[in-house]
């Protein structure tokens, strides 16, 4: 806010009912502005909004490259924030469902963002996959830092009013 009123720093889009599952279609952040943390602070706000909608989700498809950039480090940010939470309560397991339920991040963007982090891998010749959770154990704080959106705060709710103990599910079926 300045001396002359709010100021628009960026927006994005959402569908209603998206065909597919997409928790945000279209994102902009003003030239000016870029590089300051709000395009990751709209990423925050289409995931806590896809949370209390009960769905998981990821953006639209194709991503531009700045994009594509800026996705990734929100979502090594949200994971690696997540795993070290894991490790503070002392939990040693870590479920790829249970993650993206906590994050709201569809799990396709999540084992891509684990694996490209060397978090998870998967052997040669096996079916399992291995946790590491070093790499989010020792990364700089400063990797953490950004524009949050305060769910308590948040002053919306979906339009159909889910049952207490709704399970989640992704937008779409296919």
């Amino acid at each position: 806010m300045t001396a002359r009123g709010y100021v628009i720093r960026g927006y994005f889009s959402k569908e209603k009912n998206p065909s597919k599952n997409n928790n945000l279609s279209c994102l902009l952040t003003l030239p000016n502005i870029r590089r300051t943390g709000y395009g990751k602070l709209l990423i925050d706000l289409s995931y806590h909004l896809s949370l209390r909608e009960k769905k998981i989700g990821s953006p639209e498809h194709p991503l531009s490259d700045l994009g594509l950039v800026t996705y990734r480090s929100y979502w090594k940010a949200v994971i690696f924030a997540h795993v070290r939470k894991l490790k503070s309560n002392k939990e040693t397991a870590v479920n790829i469902r249970d993650l993206s339920y906590a994050t709201g991040i569809h799990q396709s963007d999540l084992i891509q963002t684990l694996v490209r982090n060397k978090v998870i891998h998967f052997p040669k010749e096996s079916s399992t996959c291995y946790l590491n959770p070093n790499p989010a154990y020792y990364a700089p704080l400063s990797q953490f830092r950004r524009r949050i959106i305060k769910p308590e705060l948040l002053c919306w709710e979906p339009e159909a009013v889910l049952p207490l103990g709704a399970k989640f599910s992704t937008y779409c079926s296919s």
